[in-house]
C-alpha cells in the first residue's frame, strides 16, 4: 500500500468540499479522481501534497502520517504537475529543464538520447526545445511538462487534468507511455473517458 486515506474531510470557510471520503492506492496503480468541477478534485490532490490542510481524518503515504514532521520527506518521493504551469519562461527548454535546476533533483537530468526517445513516444519532435514558449501549443506545453516530470523518477506522480489540452491522439499515445510503467503510481484528476476507463481504480467524489 502506498497511499491510505481514512476519513478525509476538507472544508473551506466552514463550506465542506470533501467528506469522510477512504481509500487506498496500492504500488504501481494508475488511479483516477473524478467528480463535477467544484467537487474537490484539486483540492484532494493538494492535500495528498501537504498544501492545504484538512479539517478530519488521516493521510499516510508510504507508511508514514502527512504531517509537518515527515512532509519533507513525502515530497520528495513524489513528482507532481499542477494544471497550469503559470511561470515566465521564455523557451521550451526552459519548461522542460525547471526540476532539474534544484540539487536534489539534478542527479535525474535525463540525456538528450533518453528526452528524444520519449519524446517520439508521445508525438514530440526533440527540436521543439529550441522554440520560444509562445510559438508552441498548450497541447505540446503539457506534453513537455509531463515528460519532465517522468524523469523526475519519483515513484508517485500526481497529475491534475492532464489531458485538459491534449487532442484524443496525443491523449492516447501519453496513457500509453504512463500506463505501461509498472512501477510508476500515478494519481490523476481527469475528466477524460479513455484516461478514466484505463485507470485500474477510480475514486468518484
Amino acid at each position: 500500500m502506498i497511499v491510505e486515506v481514512k476519513n478525509l474531510s476538507i472544508s473551506f470557510d466552514n463550506n465542506p468540499i470533501i467528506r469522510d471520503l477512504s481509500f487506498v492506492i496500492n504500488h504501481g496503480e494508475k488511479v483516477s479522481i473524478v467528480g463535477k468541477s467544484g467537487q474537490g478534485k484539486t483540492s484532494l490532490l493538494n492535500a495528498l501534497l501537504g498544501f492545504i490542510k484538512f479539517q478530519k481524518g488521516e493521510i499516510k503515504i508510504f507508511g508514514k502520517n502527512l504531517n509537518i514532521e515527515n512532509i519533507r520527506e513525502i515530497r520528495s518521493k513524489i513528482s507532481y504537475l499542477p494544471q497550469e504551469v503559470n511561470l515566465q519562461l521564455n523557451t521550451a527548454k526552459e519548461l522542460f529543464y525547471i526540476p532539474f535546476q534544484f540539487k536534489a533533483n539534478k542527479k535525474n537530468t535525463p540525456s538528450n538520447d533518453d528526452i528524444k526517445i520519449l519524446f517520439k513516444e508521445i508525438g514530440l519532435h526533440f527540436d521543439i526545445l529550441n522554440q520560444a514558449i509562445d510559438e508552441i501549443s498548450g497541447g505540446q506545453k503539457q506534453r513537455i511538462a509531463i515528460a519532465s516530470c517522468f524523469f523526475l523518477n519519483k515513484p508517485i506522480l500526481i497529475l491534475d487534468e492532464p489531458t485538459s489540452a491534449l487532442d484524443s491522439q496525443a491523449i492516447e499515445s501519453i496513457i500509453d507511455f504512463l500506463f505501461s510503467k509498472k512501477d510508476l503510481t500515478i494519481i490523476s484528476s481527469s475528466h477524460n473517458e479513455l484516461w478514466i476507463k484505463r485507470s485500474d481504480k477510480v475514486i468518484y467524489l
